[in-house]
């Protein structure tokens, strides 16, 4: 039997965010301590200027990979973490001085997938709410399993609304009753909603660097070591 047939399938980030859930709080924290260390590790990889350039690339690339996938699991499981002991967890001894900037940006980022994921949750259409939430769901697995790339929502929406019909949703005799022209007009009206939502919020710590340390001082001088358990 070779050995791809005997690994354990990925786990999508909507499965890892629901694994996450289920650890305690205390956990949670010291798990992100532990990401953070590996984040970073890859992060401030040395390279030897004695490696050939196929070693030079495989590694870089290796890292990069590495640090994509630790950003992940940091980005989701952030989104467990009350934002005040993410600043303290990014004030501490887990990280140098030279780290805060990355530090700034993962935490944005947090806050930003935090924001988008309420605001999907809270668009809503009298006319059709069931097909509304069944949309949301599927975009916030979306941004679940994209928080570290960029999607366009604005193509997403139509075949979500197909998928529902497929699916004989609530409304799907109302939605087909309807013409053609007035369908698009309903596709077109959640597609600005949702779209619209995700980008006021998405992605925003591009242009917000410095949220991080808003507020920093009055938790600066916390107590970090309360952070650690040894649960992982």
């Amino acid at each position: 039997m070779s050995s791809r047939s005997t690994r354990n399938p990925r786990q999508s980030s909507f499965q890892l965010l629901e694994k996450f859930e289920t650890f305690s709080y205390c956990k949670r924290l010291s798990r992100f301590c532990k990401y953070l260390k590996a984040y970073y590790k890859y992060a401030n990889e040395e390279f030897s200027l004695d490696w050939s350039v196929e070693e030079l690339e495989s590694t870089y690339e290796m890292c990069g990979s590495e640090k994509d996938k630790i950003e992940k699991r940091l980005l989701l499981l952030g989104q467990l973490i009350h934002n005040k002991d993410l600043k303290i967890i990014f004030m501490s001894k887990f990280v140098n001085n030279s780290d805060f900037d990355n530090n700034d940006t993962i935490y944005s980022k947090i806050k930003s997938l935090k924001k988008t994921i309420a605001g999907v949750s809270s668009v809503k259409d009298s006319q059709y709410p069931n097909l509304c939430s069944f949309i949301a769901k599927n975009l916030r697995k979306k941004l679940y399993d994209s928080c570290v790339t960029i999607f366009s929502v604005t193509t997403m929406v139509r075949p979500l609304v197909d998928k529902y019909c497929l699916n004989a949703g609530e409304e799907t005799q109302k939605i087909l009753a309807l013409p053609k022209a007035d369908i698009d007009k309903l596709i077109a009206r959640l597609t600005i909603r949702f779209a619209s939502t995700i980008r006021k919020n998405r992605f925003r710590y591009f242009k917000e660097l410095g949220c991080f340390w808003q507020g920093v001082d009055e938790v600066a001088e916390t107590n970090v070591d309360a952070l650690d358990d040894k649960d992982f």
